[in-house]
């Protein structure tokens, strides 16, 4: 059993030496990346790079550096395809405070409404005002934990925002409808590195180190483009007065006052059917 600053470590150290294996099995032409070509329609993939665990930042939207969302880089028929590999069905992946989301999100895709910069900071526990709001919600209406729950997280869950403010409540899960899939490629493609070269353009399940049998591999365009042109079941979660947005790659929730995005395989399946 681990706590979770362990568990955290044990992810990150087990996802770097999967990332090792990955990349040498590729480098070496063995049958991942015979079926890495198969996918892909390529007939060799030759200058395998990785970061690994000393994987240097690239230049951040912000200026100085930022991580990657690209763990493998390799060049077949004169393309460069970026992987960004999961070692696990589920995860988190991307973890953003909300200023950080509202500058990267805008740097790529527009300015942000001011209501839902609002609304944003109301549900993941940037705005200063949140405990005036709790103080002055109907403590009637809510469980007893609900309300701690709220005042230790300083941030309002769904039923407390519609509360508040039933236009802005419906705002903010339309925002998240409505700019999906931008929001899917900036947590599993651009994060924010500024370069677009250093963008993924696949995302790739694999496992080599014992914890699970599985491989696929996603082109991050496709699924992007189906996630633009399809309607899905984008709402507040169902449990603790909706504290996570269900999304259709996996879901966003509160974390340590930041922005929470994880991944899930079979939803991305899902995806793609």
């Amino acid at each position: 059993m681990r706590d979770r600053s362990e568990g955290w470590m044990h992810a990150k150290l087990t996802g770097h030496i999967n990332e090792d294996l990955v990349s040498e099995s590729i480098s070496n032409g063995g049958d991942l990346s015979a079926w890495i070509c198969s996918e892909l329609n390529f007939s060799e993939i030759s200058l395998v790079r990785y970061g690994g665990i000393n994987e240097k930042g690239v230049d951040s939207v912000f200026g100085g550096k930022t991580k990657s969302k690209t763990d493998i880089s390799f060049l077949a028929a004169d393309r460069q395809l970026n992987l960004s590999l999961k070692k696990s069905r589920s995860g988190q992946v991307f973890l953003i405070t909300p200023a950080r989301f509202i500058s990267g999100y805008s740097f790529f895709f527009g300015e942000i409404p001011e209501n839902i910069v609002r609304a944003l900071g109301l549900y993941f526990g940037s705005s200063s005002d949140v405990v005036s709001i709790i103080n002055s919600l109907d403590h009637l209406k809510y469980k007893p934990s609900l309300i701690a729950y709220m005042a230790k997280k300083n941030r309002l869950v769904a039923e407390a925002i519609k509360d508040y403010d039933a236009k802005l409540h419906e705002e903010l899960i339309q925002w998240f409808r409505e700019n999906i899939a931008n929001i899917f490629y900036f947590c599993f493609s651009s994060g924010l590195a500024e370069n677009k070269e250093m963008h993924a353009t696949h995302i790739m399940y694999c496992n080599l180190i014992g914890e699970g049998d599985f491989r696929y591999l996603f082109d991050i365009s496709e699924l992007y483009e189906k996630i633009k042109t399809h309607r899905f079941d984008i709402d507040f979660g169902k449990t603790n007065g909706g504290s996570t947005i269900q999304l259709p790659f996996g879901f966003v929730q509160w974390h340590q006052h930041s922005l929470q995005f994880h991944h899930n395989l079979d939803k991305i399946i899902a995806l793609k059917s």
